[in-house]
């Protein structure tokens, strides 16, 4: 009988142990879905960074690619501008040549263009 009760005495220091033992895996199993909750509401708000950051990003390269188109207009203002400037300031006939020049260099790009077109 005393074996019986020195059992039933074990077994319920293993009941209680597994018992306590299960109460902790369940808190660790809370504290675990609680960590990975916050992990995917952190990972959610880094895409949404992301994408904000990569609109922001495209938005500049366009600004730039305009930019830089626009100097280039600016550098063929200017340069159209110096050759204008020294044909005025070419003396008479000199003038007049370079005119008869662009005037064929103008036709000779207008049947290259009228040859593309066909």
């Amino acid at each position: 009988m005393i074996d019986y009760f020195l059992n039933l005495k074990w077994y319920n220091i293993f009941v209680t142990v597994m018992m306590l033992n299960m109460e902790h895996n369940d808190q660790i199993i809370v504290d675990l879905r609680d960590k990975f909750k916050q992990i995917i509401t952190l990972c959610d708000s880094y895409r949404a960074e992301n994408e904000i950051l990569k609109k922001e990003n495209e938005q500049i390269k366009n600004k730039l690619n305009q930019k830089e188109n626009d100097l280039t207009d600016i550098e063929e203002k200017y340069n159209n501008l110096k050759t204008a400037k020294a044909l005025v300031s070419l003396p008479g006939n000199e003038s007049q040549e370079v005119k008869t020049n662009i005037n064929r260099i103008v036709r000779e790009i207008d049947k290259c263009i009228a040859l593309m077109n066909k």
